[in-house]
């Protein structure tokens, strides 16, 4: 989990700057992706509205997520 943890939090580090600084990832998952990947409207059957726990442990998520990120 470690492994792919690190690069998610780099890239949401590095698009702090343009999406606006958030010091936990849930909180950045909910300010920029839940509208989109939440229950109501889930883009790409994407959704981010899951404990972070959740979301780190799916292997494919987070590697997407970093993709898109960069």
């Amino acid at each position: 989990m470690i492994r792919w943890a690190c690069p998610l939090m780099l890239v949401v580090c590095i698009c702090s700057s343009t999406l606006g600084v958030e010091p936990k990832p849930e909180r950045f998952f909910f300010r920029n992706c839940v509208r989109c990947h939440g229950a109501e409207e889930q883009n790409g059957n994407v959704r981010f509205d899951k404990p972070i726990d959740t979301l780190f442990n799916d292997r494919e998520l987070v590697e997407s997520t970093v993709a898109v990120l960069e």
